[in-house]
């Protein structure tokens, strides 16, 4: 087996890498926003609750069991287990996924349809967990605009499906069953195809018919700490959302949910910005160069504070008519929920970007500790301030998680060792 570039296969450069990833993400956060926009142009708020929570249920679930695969395939550089390997672990995952999204849905739904809309948006789910193992095969030969390029045709594919469907037959069951069929659609005649491609370029030997469970058991164990902090990050991110679908009903979280996306938006593509100065901030920490660390963390911190705070007075003198202009009439009432979600958001993306420090220094255990008491903190604000003081109780909520997730990072870079690599306490 070889990743050497052949004539089939060219390697591509880092920034051409870089930027085709980053237009791929922001494409597809464009197109899962949109979703919610579409919906609340076309229907009432109930129907964008039916679709919100949906979201809020198979969309931390499927993240969490995707255990870092992919991730932990694009570093497996010494091949120490094979492309279906990692492909029939998703396979087994992807299954546990969707029983687990059916059996949350079949708790929350109130009706059959709406159940069937979450069944069906669960498979949706699966899908994409499976295109995305297959894109890691597209990391090892350093061809990310592959990546970059599918999620550019499933995004928008996938949101004129929603669309269309909706807008011919009023009806979510047909409309999300439209993005059912542009997701796979990708899958079969795009990612499928182009992975098969790869594996002949890199001369992978055909897989055994038999599965290796043992192995199989290995690589989960592998991921699993993978696993429970992409957990722990997701309770702070959709518990919000479910508690005030449970606690305020479906038609509030079609309120919260589409505000939500809109104030979280901007984190997807800043992180990937800073995926591009990642590297150089671990070389400056390696070097001793701690102060060029924090030089660095200020300047970007600086800049997005630049940005950030008009953003948010923005929102404060005009946030009812951004809301009303993006979704409908009877959003312009929220303008004060959009502003304490914007806050959220902004202590969000300033926290990310210091955890950039702590990994520099390959200080992952404080992720563990940091995203497990975010999670205790999301509960109990969620327990106190929402059934308390409704949609205004669910957007401190948002800002209380992310204080705490801010002011845990800035302890963790100021307390980060000077070796990288250090023991967990």
């Amino acid at each position: 087996m070889t990743d050497v570039s052949t004539p089939e296969i060219e390697r591509r450069s880092v920034a051409f890498n870089a930027s085709s990833l980053f237009m791929g993400r922001l494409i597809s956060a464009l197109s899962i926003w949109g979703a919610l926009i579409v919906l609340a142009k076309l229907a009432g708020a109930e129907t964008v609750g039916i679709y919100a929570l949906a979201q809020a249920i198979c969309i931390p679930i499927s993240e969490v069991l995707k255990i870092g695969l992919r991730e932990i395939r694009s570093s497996d550089v010494e091949e120490d287990y094979d492309s279906s390997d990692y492909f029939r672990l998703r396979l087994v995952f992807g299954g546990i996924a969707m029983a687990a999204m059916v059996a949350v849905s079949y708790s929350q739904a109130d009706t059959g349809a709406i159940l069937t809309v979450l069944g069906i948006y669960a498979v949706v789910r699966v899908v994409e967990m499976i295109t995305d193992i297959l894109h890691a095969r597209f990391l090892l030969v350093e061809r990310l605009d592959y990546v970059g390029i599918s999620l550019c045709i499933s995004g928008p594919l996938a949101l004129l499906a929603l669309a269309l469907g909706y807008y011919l037959t009023g009806d979510l069951i047909i409309a999300v069953t439209g993005q059912l069929v542009a997701v796979l659609a990708v899958l079969l005649f795009y990612d499928l195809p182009l992975s098969r491609k790869v594996a002949r370029a890199r001369a992978e030997e055909a897989p055994a018919r038999n599965w290796n469970v043992p192995k199989l058991t290995r690589l989960a164990w592998l991921a699993m700490p993978m696993g429970f902090g992409a957990a722990l990050i997701m309770v702070g991110l959709y518990v919000p959302r479910l508690w005030v679908g449970a606690e305020l009903g479906v038609a509030a979280l079609g309120i919260f949910g589409p505000i939500l996306a809109m104030a979280m938006a901007p984190d997807r593509l800043i992180n990937s910005m800073l995926l591009a100065i990642s590297v150089r901030l671990a070389r400056h920490h390696v070097a001793g160069e701690r102060g060029t660390v924090f030089l660095r963390l200020a300047q970007l911190v600086g800049g997005l504070v630049f940005l950030g705070l008009p953003a948010i007075y923005v929102c404060h003198r005009f946030g009812g008519d951004i809301l009303a202009f993006i979704y409908n009439d009877s959003f312009a009432e929220y303008g004060p929920l959009l502003v304490l979600v914007a806050v959220a958001g902004f202590l969000r993306v300033i926290a990310n970007t210091l955890g950039f420090g702590l990994i520099a220094a390959q200080q992952f255990w404080w992720f563990t500790w940091q995203n497990g008491i975010v999670a205790v903190v999301a509960v109990l604000a969620c327990h106190f301030l929402i059934g308390e003081y409704g949609l205004v109780g669910a957007g401190w909520s948002m800002v209380l998680i992310f204080s705490t997730q801010l002011v845990l990072a800035l302890i963790g870079l100021t307390t980060v060792k000077e070796s990288r690599g250090a023991e967990a306490p």
